[in-house]
């Protein structure tokens, strides 16, 4: 921008709508865990400072008078801007509380089964059972309830928790009746009950239309996807264009995670620029008028939104561009950062559960670093002659990384370097996997061979992303940067910094101040961290009592469970203290209730993935049952199964001996998890010449008598982990098999005298440690 006496001016953001977004978004984080009245209370505070602020600022007598202005008119009204933005959060707080404390399904938690009529809301999501049948969760919109012999209609929001296999074909936007048991939340929020329900869903009538035409495309959609594109690149096609993650691996979820890619797997606004922008290139090739553009653009747009599903994510996005749809049918020129004010303050309005929702705050801030740092970031990069689609390339993935990084740290994520370079070489194959995924699903219920030849194209570029994520996911290796909210504090005041020294000369030598006291308070626990020897755990031993429950890290908060112990609260606790909250492979190696007792507390409001046990057991439910040979990697950690060859009938106990026996390898660790093999079960892997050295050893059968001295000296384990409960009895663990290991030099870890035992690596000598879990 240049003034009229020629001078240049830096251009800079439109700020006004995003400071009463930040303050609505504020404000609905807090209300929603409120009660209505408070809620109404704040917004008539809101409101009377807000109209007071405005006219007070206004006035002679608070402005003063003659050509010097009160020093804080700006700053005033910076307030008054954030006190109406708290307002009408509030007012929006309010009615949806209103409508949770109002619904009929408050008043019937906790008198028996009660038959309701609900419109799912979201696709079921499969979670893990052992009950015999499968298990999903959703969530749903009230119709009406009946309890006993009475009913009535009424709202509010429900999470079900339905078994049976009927809830996977569940659209949303279908009526359907079912009876269940409802119960309170977990979880302050704008739930009104939680539903459980065994009962087979009665569907009341079709789902709207538009719902069935999205969820025939996503299905037929998939299936062209899995029969045209070999592994798990077929599921990351459907994901990655239209959100539908049914066929996504769990491995392969949790590789995106630690390569810092796990935004490819859902549906952002990139997604929604390319298919908005392949309409308006289009349109305008024919030379369209832009209200045509604008308009054929917004049918598209609500299309891809209904077959994407409403995530928080699309919503974002899709409110975004519909602000800049308007403006170029009114001819106004585009600005971001209002659009995105706008979008906040509308949607946390709308929906006050969105504030505190994970996804859409990364969105949103991985949008506001795009807006902010993208386009100076590459000139910056092109000016020292970088080629200009590298440096596009790299600004944008840094800035969008940046801009979540706080938020990644505060949630545990820990700093990723590694993501920016990921993201820049996947780049390329975002854009054409994302259209022809999108023609994949929109052409399948019409023409199967068109779909699976678009298929067959999408799964190069499928490829060469899971090829990146993968080895970017071993190569990957956390920062010793303190977590939460400690962390997130540092690098907020070091972007602000940052900010301040680049744009703002007079400050620099202020800024660079700050800068160095910053990394000086930082840098002693960055290196205590570092020259403590222990790292992040690789490997925990659950204290459940007498039982097993071991955990195996595959990020912050993942990790992969090898069985759950006897008691769902004990293993809860312990994956809760581990800040666990998915699990994308959980192993039960046999089907004593010690080692599965406990599944109801593994799950519980957890994000499960597959279920696997070993040949010859009985459990039930969604499980797969595998033996020698089986292989499967999950992020860092490969795993293989060693035993059972076959199942083994006429041992000392068949259901011990079937144990599935698990030999796992990550970044400078090898462990072996045995599960209760005896005598029969630990000869046989002898005799198969089977590849037992390992650093960690989970003793089998918790150190009982019932162990070949051999078989322990083949393992020669650095450390033993003995899961055992205090004075059982059993007499476990066994003199024999603890003096077997300390003759064999291993430091032996007991859960019945250390708890939690965890394994971690030493980053000094990279030997294994192994310390009490506190």
């Amino acid at each position: 921008m240049v003034t009229e006496n020629g001078a240049s001016l830096t251009r800079v953001h439109d700020l006004r709508l995003l400071l009463p977004a930040l303050g609505a978004w504020l404000c609905a984080t807090v209300l929603i865990g409120g009660s209505t009245n408070n809620t109404i209370y704040v917004a008539i505070l809101c409101c009377l400072i807000a109209g007071f602020l405005s006219g007070a600022n206004r006035a002679d007598w608070f402005r003063g008078r003659g050509p010097e202005r009160f020093p804080l008119d700006s700053m005033v009204w910076c307030c008054a801007a954030v006190c109406a933005g708290v307002a009408i959060a509030a007012m929006g707080c309010a009615t949806a509380l209103h409508v949770r404390d109002t619904s009929p399904a408050r008043g019937a938690i906790g008198k028996g089964s009660v038959g309701i009529v609900v419109r799912p809301t979201s696709d079921p999501r499969p979670i893990s059972s052992l009950h015999g049948q499968p298990r999903y969760v959703l969530e749903a919109q009230l119709d009406s309830i009946r309890v006993g012999a009475s009913g009535e209609k009424g709202n509010g929001r429900l999470l079900v928790v339905a078994t049976g296999a009927k809830w996977a074909s569940i659209t949303p936007g279908q009526r359907v009746a079912c009876r269940g048991l409802l119960s309170k939340p977990l979880e302050p929020g704008l739930i009104a009950a939680v539903v459980r329900t065994r009962s087979a869903p009665r569907s009341l009538g079709k789902p709207p239309w538009f719902q069935s035409l999205a969820q025939d495309a996503r299905a037929a959609g998939r299936g062209a996807a899995t029969r045209s594109v070999p592994g798990p690149a077929a599921g990351l096609i459907t994901a990655l264009a239209v959100g539908d993650r049914a066929a996504l691996s769990p491995e392969t979820a949790a590789d995106f995670r630690a390569s810092g890619l796990s935004h490819l797997s859902a549906v952002s606004g990139a997604n929604v620029a390319i298919v908005v922008g392949a309409v308006l290139l289009g349109l305008r090739a024919l030379r369209a008028p832009p209200l045509v553009c604008s308009v054929a653009a917004g049918i598209a747009l609500v299309g891809f939104v209904v077959l994407a599903r409403p995530e928080p994510s699309v919503l974002r996005a899709a409110t975004m561009a519909a602000v800049a749809l308007l403006a170029l049918a009114l001819g106004r020129p585009r600005a971001a950062l209002p659009a995105l004010g706008f979008t906040v303050l509308a949607l946390v309005t709308y929906d006050p559960a969105l504030s505190r929702d994970i996804g859409f705050a990364l969105s949103v801030c991985a949008t506001a670093g795009l807006v902010c740092w993208a386009s100076p970031w590459s000139r910056w990069l092109r000016g020292r002659g970088l080629p200009a689609g590298l440096a596009e390339a790299l600004a944008v993935a840094a800035a969008a990384q940046l801009a979540c990084t706080p938020l990644l740290v505060a949630l545990g994520e820990g700093l990723n370097f590694v993501a920016v370079l990921a993201t820049v070489a996947v780049a390329p194959a975002v854009p054409p996997i994302t259209m022809l995924g999108v023609l994949t699903t929109l052409v399948a219920p019409a023409s199967s061979t068109l779909a699976q030849l678009s298929a067959w194209c999408a799964g190069w570029f499928a490829r060469w992303i899971l090829f990146v994520a993968d080895n970017a996911a071993e190569v990957s290796h956390p920062v010793p940067w303190p977590n939460g909210a400690v962390g997130a504090l540092w690098i907020v005041l070091l972007i602000c910094v940052g900010v301040t020294f680049t744009c703002y000369r007079p400050l620099r030598p202020y800024a660079l101040l700050v800068a160095v006291i910053l990394v000086l308070g930082l840098l002693p626990i960055i290196l205590f961290r570092a020259a403590t020897g222990v790292g992040e755990w690789r490997i925990l031993a659950c204290d459940v009592g007498q039982g097993d429950a071991l955990l195996i890290r595959v990020d912050d908060q993942s990790a992969i469970v090898i069985d759950v112990g006897p008691d769902p609260e004990l293993i809860d606790r312990c994956l809760r203290d581990a800040k666990i909250d998915r699990i994308p492979l959980l192993v039960l190696t046999h089907s004593h209730q010690d080692h599965v007792g406990g599944i109801a507390g593994a799950t519980r409001s957890r994000e499960v993935g597959a279920t696997v046990t070993g040949l010859g057991q009985t459990v039930h439910g969604s499980v797969t049952r595998v033996g020698t040979g089986w292989r499967t990697r999950v992020g860092p950690v490969e795993l293989e199964a060693l035993a059972p060859a076959s199942p083994m009938a006429g041992t000392h106990s068949d259901a011990n001996n079937n144990s599935l026996v698990l030999r796992a390898r990550m970044p400078g660790l090898t462990a072996l998890f045995t599960g209760d093999v005896e005598i029969d079960a630990q000869r046989a892997l002898l005799d198969a010449d089977a590849p037992l050295r390992a650093d960690v050893l989970k003793v089998p059968h918790h150190g009982s008598a019932f162990v070949l001295p051999e078989f322990l000296a083949e393992v020669r384990p650095k450390v033993a982990l003995v899961s055992v409960g205090e004075h059982n009895r059993y007499g476990h663990p066994s003199q024999l098999a603890m003096g077997t290991l300390r003759s064999l030099g291993a430091k032996v870890l007991r859960t019945d005298q250390w708890g939690h035992c965890l394994v971690s690596i030493d980053r000094r000598t990279g030997l294994t440690v192994a310390g009490r879990a506190r």
